[in-house]
């Protein structure tokens, strides 16, 4: 396994947002790291349900906090 290397921002500008943690039963030991500057985290849950990830079963949230910067 190669040493992580921290990405860009992805297009996201850094400022406030969600930091989250997700499972999905269908990929078990996996978790999601991501970020978000919607509101709601089940926004972009839904998106990762609903969009090309191509997952059977909907996301669970272990764990979503508020940032003050989401870099």
């Amino acid at each position: 396994m190669s040493e992580y290397q921290p990405s860009e921002t992805n297009g996201q500008d850094a400022g406030p947002g969600i930091v989250y943690v997700l499972t999905n039963e269908a990929m078990p030991g996996l978790v999601k790291i991501g970020r978000t500057t919607q509101d709601d985290p089940r926004v972009r849950m839904d998106q990762l349900y609903n969009g090309a990830s191509g997952v059977p079963v909907p996301f669970d949230c272990v764990l979503a906090m508020r940032a003050e910067d989401i870099k």
